[in-house]
């Protein structure tokens, strides 16, 4: 534990720190340590975290979705979270988050990849410290082995998602490796296992992971759904947007009107990309179920506690935003609100909805909570141990949801550089420019640049505005004051414990080349 008490000496518990700037707001209570009362400890544990998952496009957050049954019929056995916030629409971060338990004052990724600091204490550590058997499937780039987001994992349990052929054809059915943890789960009462799942098949450019041909099966499946009806009538926009996409993403206006496009092929462009993602999200529920039969077939699903997030969700074309068919760079509501689904073994604690605030960085210390760990006192965690609340036992704190955008790298300064929309709000690569927003209930709380050195308040009521039309700020109300001046804090604190980017601009390049993000 010296590497821990070495790493937290100088980092801060920022919501108890400042919970004294806020004492008429109820931010964050308790400790990582505090036990909640204990269930039966669960021999499997699941971890599900899938990448680029818009969880008001999936059923257990729209009940008038049909391409989704897995999840539905998941969810209804499970607790569904319903204002579930990640650290940042940026993979890097966000599995950061969810891993450690921590922020990035914190775990230092600010942008990605970014190798995790070996003094960082991460989940799957506390579970082979408990004594469980960890086992980590990794198919997102953005948190490998090689960027250490699997410390504690034994290598020979580190099983790769090299490519979308093995996701889409060999993921956990008839896995060796899952077959292996399910047969000793029902030979030896001794064992416990942790599974941790991190892959994508729903992330820009949305026609790498479908054929056409699926796209056209799922307009038939679902026609009210499909506002072009054949994806094959529309090949040619298909084949601009593979060109183009990133100058679409990024500097949308601009590539329209250079690209000559009308009113109407804009309409169909967007329809079409919508289309694309709802069939992505129909293999990943495909994906999910055959998981889940997996686990039943085994004899191992009734008493597994399992969970389903996203890194971070996905905002697709609206009027108002400002990056489009993307992620990582303005806080949209749909991007940072994303699913958490939690479904206990069998008896735990009933199904429904839980309706508070949480975070991507309570994911940790909530399953050890629920699995009866008590974290070292030296960990860095930030995040709230929410099983008491989850158990019925306690209400759910008054949590603040924080968000920040990432730190650009050279590279993509280097692909900005002609793109005029994206460098009026991020000239540079600077911490300073870092943008944050919190989520208190319903109210959405952000602090964005404008351009030049000028910054904006904006409130938004996301239970009756949630594609952010109208601004609220009111200057001088004191409620909203009082967030934002957390949210000041907040931001100055990521900036004094940022640290510059540690791989070289090639490794960079090859990351992010690797996930799309350039070509």
């Amino acid at each position: 534990m010296e590497r821990l008490k070495e790493r937290t000496r100088g980092i801060e518990r920022p919501y108890q720190v400042f919970t004294l700037l806020l004492a008429a707001l109820p931010i964050l209570a308790g400790s990582c340590c505090e036990r909640a009362p204990r269930i039966p400890q669960p021999r499997l544990v699941v971890l599900y975290a899938t990448c680029t998952l818009n969880k008001d496009y999936i059923s257990p957050y729209d009940a008038r979705i049909p391409y989704t049954p897995a999840l539905k019929k998941f969810s209804d056995e499970a607790l569904v979270f319903e204002r579930h916030v990640t650290e940042a629409g940026v993979s890097g971060i966000a599995y950061a988050s969810i891993f450690s338990g921590a922020q990035a004052d914190a775990h230092q990724v600010y942008q990605h990849p970014r190798v995790l600091d070996d003094q960082l204490y991460l989940i799957s550590e506390a579970f082979g410290d408990a004594g469980y058997d960890v086992h980590y499937w990794q198919g997102h780039k953005m948190a490998t082995s090689e960027l250490n987001y699997v410390q504690g994992v034994p290598a020979e349990n580190i099983h790769k998602i090299d490519e979308l052929k093995s996701v889409r054809e060999g993921l956990f059915e008839g896995d060796p490796a899952l077959m292996g943890i399910l047969n000793r789960l029902g030979e030896d009462p001794d064992y416990k296992a942790l599974i941790l799942v991190a892959f994508t098949v729903t992330h820009a450019a949305y026609n790498r992971q479908v054929m056409p041909d699926e796209v056209d099966n799922f307009t038939r499946r679902h026609p009210d759904l499909a506002q072009v009806q054949k994806a094959r009538d529309a090949e040619s926009l298909l084949a601009l947007y593979e060109e183009h996409r990133l100058a679409l993403q990024w500097n949308y206006a601009e590539t329209a009107a250079t690209l000559g496009l009308t009113a109407r092929q804009e309409r169909r462009l967007a329809a079409l990309l919508d289309l694309y993602y709802r069939t992505d999200l129909a293999l990943l529920d495909v994906l999910f179920g055959r998981f889940m039969r997996t686990l039943r077939s085994a004899g191992a699903y009734d008493e597994a506690l399992i969970v389903v997030t996203a890194d971070h969700g996905e905002l697709l074309k609206r009027k108002n935003a400002l990056f489009l068919w993307g992620h990582g760079l303005q806080l949209a509501p749909e991007v940072v609100t994303v699913p958490l689904i939690i479904r206990p073994p069998k008896g735990a604690f009933p199904p429904g909805r839980f309706e508070a605030v949480t975070r991507s960085i309570d994911i940790f210390p909530t399953l050890a909570g629920l699995c009866n760990l008590t974290l070292p006192e030296e960990t860095q965690v930030q995040g709230v141990d929410l099983s008491a609340a989850i158990l019925g036992d306690e209400e759910a704190p008054d949590l603040l949801g924080l968000s920040h955008t990432k730190v650009l790298n050279r590279p993509l300064m280097e692909l900005f550089k002609d793109w005029d929309h994206v460098k009026r709000f991020y000239p540079r690569s600077d911490p300073d420019l870092i943008w944050v927003s919190a989520r208190r209930g319903d109210l959405f709380h952000k602090i964005r640049h404008l351009g030049e050195a000028h910054w904006a308040r904006e409130v938004y009521d996301l239970a009756n505005d949630p594609t952010e039309t109208t601004n609220l700020y009111e200057a001088g109300n004191a409620e909203q004051e009082r967030v934002f001046g957390y949210l000041e804090s907040y931001k100055h604190r990521l900036i004094d414990h940022y640290t510059d980017h540690d791989l070289s601009p090639e490794e960079t390049e090859e990351h992010l080349r690797g996930l799309g993000y350039i070509k």
